[in-house]
């Protein structure tokens, strides 16, 4: 089963809850991005199906992408290997400077969702905001998603656009207000509707949709 989980402040708390759950049931777990996402201490950087399904098989968990460079602008991990074959496992040293995993490419995450029970992927960026309005290009969704969960971070109620919103000039323009304007529970049920809800349902619709709060 793949999980696509998109939308702002939460994403990856979320997916680390999920992960714990679905473990404890003895479920094989691969947690990956088809944008960017933190890497954690025991993360594979490879863009190897074959290695990632070993991991699976060993230890019933694995966190894989490929290496993200600072100099990198892709969102997608469609563009080749960062590690050119080489697998590596991220240390606390490195973990600590805040290391970033990119997607595996398109074909690789499909065999490598084979190996496992539950594909966790973080799906959209939000450069660390609680709030966005995903451009037309977002959220970057895996082929045969079976779930998509929409995370959103009502605790910015109360917060200007400015403040928390990720492309605050398409928060705007939704909402109809200005930058300046102070963000209503209202205002984020309307964005995650908008943004979210509405053009995935058409998109995908074959996929459960959920809605989380993060407050």
């Amino acid at each position: 089963m793949i999980i696509a989980v998109v939308g702002s402040g939460g994403k990856t708390t979320y997916i680390r809850e999920q992960a714990k759950l679905y473990r404890e049931q003895g479920k094989r777990v691969l947690v990956t991005t088809t944008t960017h996402m933190y890497a954690e201490p025991d993360t594979l950087f490879t863009n190897d199906s074959t290695e990632i399904g070993a991991c699976l098989e060993t230890k019933g968990y694995c966190m894989a992408g490929q290496r993200a460079e600072e100099t990198d602008p892709s969102v997608s991990g469609d563009s080749g290997h960062i590690c050119a074959g080489r697998s590596e496992q991220a240390s606390g040293e490195k973990t600590g400077s805040r290391v970033k995993i990119r997607g595996l490419s398109s074909d690789v995450l499909a065999q490598a969702a084979k190996c496992a029970d539950i594909v966790l992927v973080e799906a959209d960026g939000s450069k660390g905001k609680p709030v966005k309005y995903p451009a037309a290009h977002e959220p970057v969704i895996p082929v045969d998603t079976d779930i998509i969960v929409i995370v959103m971070g009502f605790f910015a109620v109360g917060q200007t656009i400015e403040q928390s919103c990720h492309r605050p000039e398409l928060v705007c323009a939704c909402l109809g207000v200005t930058p300046a304007h102070h963000l209503t529970e209202q205002d984020l049920q309307k964005l995650v509707e908008e943004g979210y809800q509405k053009p995935l349902a058409r998109r995908y619709p074959k996929a459960k949709i959920i809605c989380r709060k993060s407050l």
